[in-house]
């Protein structure tokens, strides 16, 4: 269950303003201890025909003073309400998930295809599904340090601030917590028009190989493919090519809807 109050729906689902007429939804879902920011310049490089919405989890950003989410399943079920009571039965929807924002994106797909509204592509980077593990221990606060600087070399500056530090600690322990309790369960495969893998040819945390392991929960075709950098790759040193890859798939959903 999520601790305390559940918020309302629409708070975990921020949509932005269209440049024009919208013709698909796409929903992207950030990594452990991101919020919206991650996806802000993503909006503007995108066609303007793109409805987006960015899932925002409690403890960060705007939602900075509410308490953690400490089930997957239940932040899952929370996204899916805000994207129905918005959602348009003649736009189809597209998921773009990061890292722990991958798993979140899989088992939306899974929720909402139970729903016969399933996306009809889904996108996965530097993420892979978790396994079962014994171990639910929190991590010390060395391992967390040593964690988010694996996750991105810019947070160094972070984790030498105290401060600044204790200050994030709770909301990435909240979400590792989170991936390390959650099992995808082994049932009926997910199929969509199109999955894409993505990697980070330099990411210390997820490899290639590992991102590969989401092939056997999909009962479809699957694209695989490595990008330039480390973990981080879809917002730094390969943005544009991920970015264009994304642009590519929206292109082909609205035109197979126009023919």
């Amino acid at each position: 269950m999520i601790s305390g109050q559940k918020s309302d729906s629409r708070l975990w689902l921020e949509s932005w303003p269209n440049r024009l007429t919208p013709l698909v939804d796409v929903i992207c879902i950030p990594g452990a201890g991101a919020g919206t920011f991650a996806y802000r310049s993503w909006q503007r490089k995108l066609p303007g025909y793109c409805a987006m919405h960015v899932c925002q989890l409690p403890g960060r950003e705007n939602r900075i003073d509410e308490p953690v989410v400490d089930s997957l399943e239940d932040a899952v079920d929370q996204i899916c309400s805000a994207y129905l009571e918005q959602k348009s039965d003649q736009r189809p929807l597209i998921l773009f998930g990061h890292s722990m924002g991958g798993v979140m994106a899989f088992e939306l797909a899974r929720k909402l295809q139970g729903m016969d509204c399933g996306p009809v592509a889904i996108i996965l980077s530097a993420s892979t599904p978790p396994r079962p593990s014994a171990n639910k221990a929190k991590l010390s606060d060395e391992a967390l340090k040593q964690m988010l600087v694996a996750y991105d070399s810019g947070n160094s500056s972070v984790v030498k601030n105290d401060e600044l530090f204790a200050s994030l600690a709770p909301v990435l322990q909240g979400d590792f917590q989170l991936l390390r309790g959650h099992v995808v369960v082994e049932e009926s495969k997910l199929t969509c028009a199109e999955v894409h893998l993505l990697s980070g040819e330099s990411d210390p945390v997820v490899s290639n190989e590992s991102v590969a392991r989401w092939k056997q929960h999909f009962g479809c075709s699957v694209s695989q493919q490595e990008f330039s950098g480390g973990h981080q790759f879809p917002f730094q040193e390969s943005e544009s090519d991920v970015i264009g890859l994304l642009t590519d798939v929206v292109r082909r959903v609205v035109g197979s809807r126009v023919s």
